[in-house]
């Protein structure tokens, strides 16, 4: 059972579970160690229910995994937009719908498994590679996970596996699919094209009053001031609580103990070698080291063109554990020697080490202020914890959330005017805001007058707030943005008389007028594409994606006009280049693949909406909306 679960771990399918069953460890927590009355519950799947948190790493997940797609650039409101809060929810209810699944037709994992894939973890090795309980209870503390909670979810995860598996094992793709998606895929066309830039018109003029004041009106919607908020509200910070917090020098000490392995550094040295094919060479260059030549000298002359120097820089034992044969040599050698020639599987090395560092356990004196720093910050949670049930009963009792704060000696913070991006009305980064990303959230989504819930953060802070008054949005007065009309006004004309030249252009093509003679007429640079497909990934000249997607409705010798941000290109298609899916098997095989994989995925989908029907679902939007 292993091994299987070891081989489809390398396949297709781990995608699919990724993107719809299975999220990584630091997110599992549909068990009890994550539910509570402070973290509310965002939905329900029969008798599970998942919380606030667990869609907030969900949705992490999700925007991490699309944010290369963004240039790293993807902020929360994007991502709500385009859906990924709304697929992170589908995951996680997925994810328990396939519990009850799996519950249901019997699938159990045995204690066994679960101990060779814990043991099998990377993340619960030690420097030598070995599974370490010690750091296995270290990574479940650092990611706020019970052992029993994360075994449950391990244990779940499998049986979800092996379920899938059994679904989409036969997932098949038709030849006919296949050959038609690879010639709609791979069909490349070849284009020449030039830019009317919008920069390369002149005379626009200045526009009297009433074209300001006409333009101001036309278009209200670039001139609206957005939505802003006055927010009063108390923060819970552990990080400013643990400041004032002393650790004792006992505490220090257990702590020091209890996370010894973790100080300790291993012996390693820094250390190069050759590598000779026989012995007879690598004895020989051995000899020529004794009599003092340098270690690249024997390389260029006793090994020729099959040996140079390799450069291992600093290692650990551990480090050469797939060449077992140099651990005892490499760390006999003092530095500056090198080592006799050594047989491994791979030839014979000679090696020699340049510097040495003795393994070590660093001293309390030298750790002690990071030690401090860390149980200082995990008893200012707990006693933050504490804080929040008083402040969540002062505040149940009648007192005002200034009242409520001074009672407790904290400070209630006023913003006078925040945007729902957190920015003032002078368009600078509003000062005092909370530290949370979901304080903007809950202040746009509390009404006028009224107070938000008692909300905990990511790092295991609180707040509450106090919308006091709502600034809906509005059109700025003119006289307070004329020279941004002015401005958006020669910018539109430019961009007007930019595209009647380019339609000029494209009927003086249409009446047989080349097009790189008008290019020279005109004086703009005319450029011709390499072969791009669809999705234009093989086109260096970076085709604006409407222009690409126009020109594959185009036959060849027809043209198009398309807009983009800094002008108007014309384009003229010349050459189609059809797709042959037999000739280039790599890329048909990938094809199939991502087909095989669309077609589990879908299969899994179809059978997530049947245990759908089967199991109620209830989703709290209200929650979701105030939360995120």
């Amino acid at each position: 059972m292993l091994q299987s679960l070891r081989r489809q771990a390398s396949s297709f399918l781990v995608k699919i579970l990724l993107g719809l069953l299975i999220l990584s460890f630091a997110a599992w927590g549909i068990s009890d160690i994550f539910l509570g009355a402070r973290d509310p519950v965002v939905a329900e799947v029969g008798d599970v229910k998942i919380t606030s948190s667990q869609l907030e790493k969900s949705f992490r997940q999700e925007m991490g995994r699309m944010a290369p797609l963004f240039s790293g650039r993807l902020d929360r409101e994007q991502a709500k937009r385009i859906g990924l809060l709304d697929q992170a929810l589908e995951t996680l209810i997925n994810r328990a719908v396939f519990q009850f699944g799996t519950r249901d037709l019997g699938i159990a994992i045995s204690d066994d498994l679960v101990r060779r894939v814990i043991r099998d973890e990377p993340r619960f090795r030690n420097r030598r590679g070995e599974f370490d309980p010690v750091v296995f209870n270290q990574v479940l503390f650092s990611s706020g996970l019970s052992e029993g909670g994360y075994v449950e979810g391990l244990r779940q995860d499998l049986a979800t596996s092996q379920l899938a598996t059994a679904i989409t094992a036969h997932a098949g793709v038709p030849r006919r699919m296949l050959d038609t998606l690879y010639r709609f895929q791979e069909e490349r066309r070849v284009a020449e094209h030039m830019l009317v830039p919008n920069g390369s018109v002149t005379g626009v003029g200045v526009p009297g009053e009433a074209e300001i004041a006409e333009f101001h009106k036309t278009h209200a919607a670039r001139f609206i001031a957005p939505e802003y908020r006055a927010v009063t509200y108390v923060s819970l910070d552990p990080r400013s609580l643990a400041a004032e917090i002393r650790v004792s020098d006992e505490n220090l000490r257990e702590e020091y103990e209890s996370r010894r392995d973790e100080f300790t550094v291993q012996e390693r040295r820094k250390a190069d070698q050759i590598v000779f094919k026989d012995e007879t060479t690598a004895r020989r260059a051995h000899e020529t080291l004794r009599r003092g030549e340098t270690f690249a000298t024997v390389a260029r002359k006793v090994g020729g063109n099959d040996a140079e120097v390799i450069v291992l820089g600093w290692v650990e034992r551990a480090d050469l554990k797939t060449i077992t044969e140099l651990v005892e040599p490499t760390f006999a050698l003092k530095d500056g020697e090198f080592s006799a020639p050594v047989k491994s599987p791979l030839g014979w090395h000679i090696v020699r080490v340049t510097a040495s560092e003795k393994g070590r356990v660093k001293s309390l004196g030298e750790v002690r202020e990071q030690l401090a720093k860390d149980i200082a910050l995990r008893l200012a949670v707990d006693g933050i914890y504490r804080l929040a049930n008083r402040l969540e009963d002062a505040l149940a009792g009648g007192a005002g959330i200034e009242e409520a704060a001074r009672a407790l000696r904290l400070k209630a913070v006023k913003i006078e005017a925040v945007d729902s991006r957190g920015f003032t009305s002078a368009r600078k980064a509003a000062d005092g805001l909370a530290k949370s990303a979901w304080f903007l959230k809950a202040a746009f989504a509390t009404p006028e007058g009224q107070e938000s819930e008692l909300i905990e953060t990511a790092d295991g802070g609180y707040f509450i707030l106090r919308v006091d008054r709502v600034t809906k949005p509005a059109l700025k007065p003119l006289d307070s943005v004329r020279e941004e009309v002015v401005a958006a006004w020669r910018a539109d004309r430019r961009a007007r008389e930019a595209e009647r030249r380019a339609n000029g252009i494209l009927e003086r093509i249409k009446g047989g007028e080349d097009l790189a003679g008008i290019a020279a007429k005109e004086k703009f640079e005319l450029k011709t594409t390499s072969p791009f497909t669809r999705s234009g990934r093989d086109s260096v000249s970076s085709l604006p994606p409407a222009l690409t997607a126009k020109l594959f409705t185009l036959k060849p010798g027809d043209s198009a006009v398309v807009g983009t941000v800094d002008g108007f290109v014309v384009a003229r298609l010349k050459e189609i280049k059809t797709a042959d899916p037999y000739s280039d098997q790599k890329t048909a095989d990938k094809l199939r693949d991502a087909l095989r994989e669309g077609l589990a995925s879908d299969l899994l989908a179809q059978f997530a909406r049947a245990l759908r029907q089967r199991y109620e679902v209830e989703i709290n939007r209200k929650t979701i909306a105030t939360r995120f």
